[in-house]
């Protein structure tokens, strides 16, 4: 595990910037309860150039407060559960429906069917996900939100813009992307994975589209920067009418995708792994606008599934696998 620099990320925040001292010469993106939540570090600093010195250390000391509230939480519940003998794992039955995002206003009191331990709203689960587009980047003109639809679900939509800007770089614009809460534990120490999603087979959504393709996208990003970019895709066409739609997709149909490839060698998508869940809009050749209305995020283990990847292994040339 690589040397924890938050100590520095503290100090770092808490100095006058403008000093040109060796010793403070300290390049960090963020400090140390500043969550880079959108996963683009310009994005983060875009957000905090318009907040004040003040303004920032209200959100971090509210935020410490509470990632400190929720680390004794854990050390209590360890503390207890070792001298417990009918602790063991989760478990769900058959085809059971597990909403583990829940957007209906209607269930803001309640609970998910099951509640990761690192949501910051556990009550609302729209307050668990950021939307952000290429405009946020400065990279186009899209507009998105995420709202309360009339009939009480989460919204997701705006504006794809594919006028691409004259910067000299930007060859290809016109997206917005939708992500959850990334898991991680108090004081933003990385995580392994959700360990709840290995025992599920398909991911169940129920929503409202507008005849757009929408891309379900899962982040399995360790803390090494070599897999900052791993993503695990499936595509989720939506039908352009009033009625909602369920879609149902086995988990090992989700193919390998790195930096915005699709990979030639396909890997067994381990759901150990995830990180966070994201939904992207893009707009290939137009612009126009786009919405989908989202009413739960859910998972069921199908014990009728046995395939681990619906891919089959090419090799090429290049391949080290290549059979001599």
């Amino acid at each position: 595990m690589r040397p924890s620099t938050y100590p520095l990320r503290l100090f770092r925040s808490i100095i006058d910037t403008n000093r040109t001292s060796t010793m403070l010469m300290i390049q960090s993106t963020r400090s140390l309860y500043e969550q880079t939540r959108s996963g683009s570090v310009d994005f983060e600093n875009k957000k905090r150039a318009q907040m004040n010195e003040t303004q920032r250390l209200k959100e971090t000391t509210k935020m410490m407060k509470k990632d400190l509230k929720w680390a004794w939480q854990i050390f209590k519940d360890a503390t207890f559960n070792a001298f417990r003998a009918d602790v063991g794992t989760v478990a769900f039955d058959d085809n059971q429906l597990i909403k583990i995002w829940d957007f209906n206003q209607r269930n803001n009191e309640k609970l998910s069917s099951y509640s990761l331990e690192f949501k910051s709203d556990k009550l609302n689960d729209m307050n668990n996900w950021l939307v952000t587009c290429d405009a946020d980047y400065d990279v186009g003109f899209s507009k998105c939100s995420w709202t309360v639809s009339p009939s009480g679900h989460a919204l997701f939509s705006g504006y794809l813009d594919t006028t691409v800007p004259k910067d000299g770089k930007t060859v290809r614009t016109g997206y917005a992307f939708l992500s959850s809460q990334k898991s991680r534990h108090p004081f933003n120490l990385p995580t392994d994975g959700m360990n709840i999603f290995e025992q599920f087979t398909h991911v169940i959504l129920r929503v409202r589209g507008d005849g757009r393709m929408y891309q379900i996208s899962f982040d399995t990003a360790d803390v090494f920067d070599i897999t900052w970019f791993d993503r695990y895709n499936f595509m989720m066409y939506t039908f352009g009418g009033p009625y909602w739609q369920y879609v149902k997709i086995p988990l090992s149909r989700f193919y390998f995708h790195y930096q915005g490839f699709i990979q030639d060698e396909q890997y067994q998508f381990n759901p150990n792994t995830i990180r966070s869940m994201g939904i992207m809009v893009h707009s290939p050749s137009y612009s126009g606008p786009f919405r989908l209305e989202i009413d739960y995020i859910g998972f069921v283990n199908d014990c009728q599934h046995n395939d681990l990847i619906e891919y089959e292994g090419y090799y090429h040339e290049s391949s080290q696998l290549k059979s001599t």
